[in-house]
């Protein structure tokens, strides 16, 4: 069946794709490094606290709420800190995904060429259509022969 129209499921190709797999990997992996580092953080700061907890006894009072302050702020800087680097990993990996999809053009007019079509939905967009044109394996088998995980830059 030839049609003009073509649908793509660009979610699943992106996330099965050998380039998404890689991206997704490297985010669980940042993820999980951030996690340990925060239980670190979390573990000094509440030894910290606890020694200040204790000084609290023998220190003046103004001397106590100077370093409660300045403990404070530490956590505070630290939790800002944390947050951060979540915000990065969460944008290295959008940004990740795209340069996927720019760089997925060429695989797409290549398919286009080939099914002799004139345009590429997205399957969800569309209300009703039948599975022959989904082009979703074709782009993922092309996308892993010719971007890979997308650590090479592509040869045109």
């Amino acid at each position: 069946m030839t049609s003009p129209i073509l649908v793509i499921q660009s979610e699943r190709l992106y996330a099965e794709s050998d380039f998404g797999k890689r991206v997704a990997q490297e985010r669980d992996d940042a993820i999980a490094a951030l996690e340990a580092e925060n239980e670190r953080v979390a573990s000094e700061l509440e030894e910290e606290e606890r020694l200040l907890t204790e000084q609290r006894k023998t220190m003046p009072s103004a001397d106590f709420r100077a370093a409660a302050d300045a403990f404070d702020a530490k956590a505070q800087a630290a939790r800002e800190a944390q947050i951060s680097k979540q915000r990065e990993i969460a944008q290295r990996a959008e940004e990740e995904r795209l340069r996927f999809l720019r760089s997925l053009n060429p695989v797409l007019e290549q398919i286009l060429a080939e099914s002799n079509a004139l345009i590429i939905l997205e399957r969800r967009t569309a209300f009703a259509v039948r599975d022959v044109l989904d082009v979703t394996d074709r782009a993922l088998f092309q996308a892993n022969r010719i971007l890979g995980d997308g650590t090479e830059t592509p040869e045109q």
